[in-house]
């Protein structure tokens, strides 16, 4: 299950890239527009990402990447743009990120007779390709059955399927995995089930946090190694 991120005006916070980044470890990218122009780059780390943010304006498309179809390379990260480019940096054309899974993408790539772009392909990539043959129509009528997908051009950015709207940090992303966690309160009455909540892996300690990622093996060290500054307090 990968990440995709729309932040129309505020870069996401530092705590929930990190927290998005432990699950979804295959790959980031990000798009962005400067003076109307779309510009990306992909297949770089947290650091690179959080360098483009601060010095870049909004909007931004951020994805980080699980491969689940396709191989875990670079140029399989997102965005595309519709061209159908394998470029890992790029500029001057409409790009879509994309989380979800479409399972007829292979036959649906061969019912066009257009010229198939050479080079290995992801779901992604098959949608990227055939939103710049039919336009952003295949995104209205496919866009429920591929997941969830936003198209950013030199003026807009267009959301297709199922998005959610974190008010913590003002972005929509297309899943909640890795922000919350659920917890099993223990029922102090004899007789009463326990409950299950779901909290905000957000608002715990900094040590708290940092245990929390150990724990997700995409970081080899603990809190008292990091020494991180969240500022969520």
């Amino acid at each position: 299950m990968c990440i995709a991120i729309i932040a129309d005006k505020t870069f996401p916070s530092e705590v929930t890239l990190r927290l998005f980044e432990a699950r979804n470890s295959d790959g980031i990218g990000v798009a962005y527009r400067d003076n109307g122009i779309v510009n990306w780059s992909k297949g770089i780390d947290l650091t690179d990402l959080l360098d483009i943010g601060a010095n870049t304006n909004g909007p931004w498309l951020i994805h980080m990447r699980l491969a689940t179809v396709g191989s875990p390379s670079k140029a399989l990260a997102h965005p595309f743009p519709l061209s159908g480019s394998l470029e890992i940096n790029g500029s001057g054309e409409d790009v879509l990120i994309h989380n979800g899974h479409w399972k007829d993408w292979q036959q649906n790539l061969l019912l066009k007779g257009n010229k198939i772009p050479r080079g290995e392909y992801s779901d992604t990539r098959a949608i990227a390709v055939m939103t710049g043959w039919y336009g952003s129509g295949f995104l209205d009528v496919y866009g429920d059955d591929l997941g969830s997908v936003a198209l950013m051009t030199s003026d807009t950015i267009s959301r297709y399927g199922r998005w959610y709207w974190d008010k913590r940090d003002s972005i929509h992303i297309s899943n909640t995995h890795g922000l919350y966690e659920s917890i099993t309160v223990k029922s102090a009455r004899k007789g009463e089930k326990d409950q299950k909540i779901y909290e905000d892996i957000r608002d715990w300690s900094d040590k708290r946090i940092a245990n929390y990622l150990a724990r997700e093996k995409k970081f080899a060290f603990t809190y008292e190694e990091m020494g991180w500054d969240y500022g969520i307090r």
